[in-house]
């Protein structure tokens, strides 16, 4: 996949992994995540970028945007 983010001057090659439901980790009840929503990452040998789909569309887009975590962008060697 060769994208174009807003923060790179010219398309880059990411890997692609499939979309995944976020789940809390460790917990004994409530594994789904909370609005529910899939993620997927994309990254390269440099960085990464985690990207969010949620999945409830009756909630309106302010009580999403308040409870949402955003798609994000990062570097490696922050991370792994």
């Amino acid at each position: 996949m060769r994208i174009q983010p807003g923060t790179f001057k010219l398309p880059v090659t990411f890997g692609i992994g499939s979309a995944v439901l976020a789940g809390n980790m460790y917990v004994d009840s409530e594994l789904v995540k909370n609005p529910p929503y899939l993620f997927q990452i994309a990254g390269n040998s440099e960085r990464h970028i985690i990207y969010r789909t949620y999945l409830h569309k009756q909630r309106t887009d302010e009580q999403m945007h308040e409870s949402r975590m955003d798609d994000t962008i990062d570097l490696n060697r922050k991370r792994f």
